[in-house]
């Protein structure tokens, strides 16, 4: 994970008092899918998973993808030389 952290050093954390409409729409999203996710894999578990941090990047942020995308290949990398 050690080529990873250097994107996200500038995250900033949010509390809920700084948090706008779109970023409680977003964690909202994302505590529902990972209570789906979780139910599936419960019935199918896979031999590996990919964990991509909650933290990376919110719903909304489309301008991001390329860094996103590179982000998956890197852990990718690093979780499939692990296994």
């Amino acid at each position: 994970m050690e080529k990873t952290e250097h994107l996200f050093k500038n995250r900033v954390k949010s509390t809920s008092e700084n948090m706008g409409m779109l970023e409680i729409i977003g964690q909202s999203l994302d505590v529902m899918q990972n209570a789906l996710l979780e139910c599936k894999m419960a019935g199918y578990s896979p031999d590996i998973t990919i964990d991509i941090p909650n933290n990376a990047c919110n719903f909304y942020e489309f301008h991001r993808a390329y860094e996103m995308i590179e982000l998956g290949r890197v852990i990718a990398q690093e979780t499939l030389h692990k296994a």
